[in-house]
């Protein structure tokens, strides 16, 4: 019983023991309960503020992307108008450019006009010295034909009293008076026909070398002609080129597409023929370059040969150089007055050494050849071109210019006499025509310009701009542009030829001005001259020493 009364008492020792351990425990638990609660109840608090910080930031954020797109849009804008902006600063810069370059041309443009101005002026003051010098002249041949008329007079007085005596004397003093008055007669007419036929010979010789210029200058503007038709020809012959290769590419398209097509279609024979044609082109075209090589290069042989005969001529002669004055306009109507025929080489009257004809013969004969071989080549071109072809070279006599010399001159070298004379079928077979489009086109703004000149510097007006414009040949030599062009497509027979009947006509208008300005010596000297011809031509004055020379052309 004790020891189960101490079992007991032991066992409930150890309950207690137990049970505090537990209580302990328990509070222990609890107190951790606690402080978990509280560690929870601050982590909810820090958690609900971190929450509100986030959407505070989700806030801000969601701001901060409006504002930025905000800014990127506005960014695109600022770019798009620097683009614009640099677009126009492009184009402004461009403008600027072309109106420096504009400005520059006008520049060049007043600087030529104010030379041209100078060259007029200093022109006028020449003319103006030679209608001085004209007038001088003409008071004097005046004076000398009044002294003249007097001493005929005399001299009809004196054949009337001779007639009296004659009358009343015996008939065996005649013979020895009719000897005498034939051998005066003789020697007056020997001394007048020495100084007149010096006179002459240099008239002569200045017309042909102003010929020679003339036929110089045509035949530059003809190569320059014949080079724009190769130039146009070759553009020409390009597209057709172009066309070609398109057409048989489209053709090959459609043959690989359709093989049971045959092979020999109408298509297939017409770009065959486009290729021939384009080949012999082609091979024409160099053709025609090679011979406007070759014609250029014997142009500047025939020039300097010609320069090295006039300058041994003027040391042979030991004369001083004319100061010639010509109403030449050529520079400002090249474009429409001048032909682009390639005339026929003019007469000259030249006194050098015999090695000179036969190098001179041989120049112009090759010249003649090659522009008889480049007038085939641009017809060939003509006719393989189905444009029409403008006019270009022709080799047409001298009876077909419209600019032909009033006065003659005696061909002493038989080469240029040849060439010059040659067969006028052969040559009129290659002629080509002006084309009829290009002729008011092309004059009006030159007759423009040239009215304006001439009413520039003729204010009181002159006899271009009062008389009408019927006639083709006005009072001071000038023909516009044109009425040149019309001229020039004019058929061949329908251009005045100067022939005795013109030559003769010529000499009494000449005759009837003199007499007209003999009975008005108080009118102008340009007021009263009458049109001697309906040809077109340029008046020239000559001076010389002791001789002043008058010439249309």
């Amino acid at each position: 019983m004790r020891e189960l009364e101490r079992l007991r008492r032991a066992h409930e020792r150890e309950l207690e023991t137990v049970r505090q351990e537990q209580n302990r425990q328990l509070e222990d638990l609890r107190r951790q309960h606690r402080e978990q609660e509280r560690k929870l109840q601050d982590l909810e608090v820090e958690l609900e503020t971190r929450t509100k910080d986030v959407k505070a930031r989700l806030s801000q954020l969601d701001i901060q992307e409006e504002t930025a797109q905000k800014e990127k849009q506005q960014l695109r804008d600022v770019q798009r108008q620097v683009a614009l902006e640099s677009k126009e600063a492009t184009a402004t810069h461009q403008s600027l450019e072309e109106a420096k370059k504009e400005h520059t041309h006008l520049l060049e443009s007043n600087q030529q006009l104010r030379r041209i101005l100078s060259e007029l002026r200093a022109h006028k003051l020449e003319l103006e010295s030679q209608v001085d010098l004209l007038q001088t002249k003409t008071q004097r041949l005046q004076k000398h034909t009044r002294d003249l008329e007097a001493e005929a007079q005399r001299k009809q007085d004196t054949l009337k009293e001779l007639d009296v005596e004659e009358s009343n004397a015996s008939p065996h003093f005649e013979p020895d008076l009719h000897i005498e008055e034939l051998r005066k007669s003789l020697v007056t007419s020997k001394t007048k026909e020495v100084p007149s036929s010096l006179s002459q010979s240099k008239e002569e010789m200045d017309l042909s070398l102003d010929s020679l210029r003339h036929y110089f200058s045509a035949e530059g503007v003809a190569l320059r002609s014949a080079k724009e038709f190769l130039v146009r020809q070759t553009r020409s012959m390009q597209r057709r080129q172009t066309a070609l290769k398109a057409a048989q590419r489209h053709l090959c398209h459609e043959l690989a597409s359709a093989p049971e097509v045959p092979k020999d279609l109408p298509s297939t024979k017409a770009l065959d023929e486009e290729t021939r044609h384009l080949d012999e082109m082609k091979s024409a075209m160099r053709k025609g370059h090679n011979l406007l090589k070759k014609k250029e290069e014997k142009l500047n042989q025939l020039e300097s040969s010609l320069r090295e005969e006039a300058l041994d001529n003027d040391t042979l002669r030991g004369t001083p150089l004319k100061k010639v004055v010509t109403f030449d306009l050529s520079d400002m109507e090249d474009m429409s007055s001048d032909s682009s025929e390639s005339c026929p080489l003019p007469h000259i009257n030249p006194t050098a050494s015999p090695a000179f004809p036969n190098k001179i013969h041989c120049l112009s004969s090759s010249l003649q050849r090659i522009s008889s071989q480049l007038n085939s080549v641009l017809s060939m071109l003509g006719s393989l071109n189905p444009q029409p072809a403008p006019a270009l070279l022709t080799s047409t006599p001298a009876q077909s210019r419209p600019w032909s010399s009033r006065s003659t001159s005696i061909p002493i070298y038989p080469s240029l006499a040849q060439v010059s004379a040659s067969s006028p079928a052969a040559l009129m077979s290659t002629q080509w025509a002006w084309d009829p489009g290009l002729g008011p086109r092309l004059s009006s703004s030159v007759d423009d310009f040239l009215m304006e000149k001439w009413r520039k510097y003729f204010p009181t007006g002159v006899p271009i701009l009062s008389s009408s414009p019927a006639p083709l040949e006005n009072r001071l030599g000038y023909v516009s542009a044109r009425e040149q062009l019309r001229l020039l497509q004019r058929p061949h027979s329908h251009i005045p030829e100067l022939d005795s009947t013109n030559l003769q006509g010529m000499i009494e208008a000449n005759r009837k001005w003199l007499e007209h300005y003999r009975s008005h010596p108080k009118l102008h000297l340009f007021s009263s001259v009458p049109d001697p011809t309906a040809t077109p031509g340029l008046l020239q004055l000559g001076l010389d020493d002791n001789t002043l020379n008058v010439h249309h052309y």
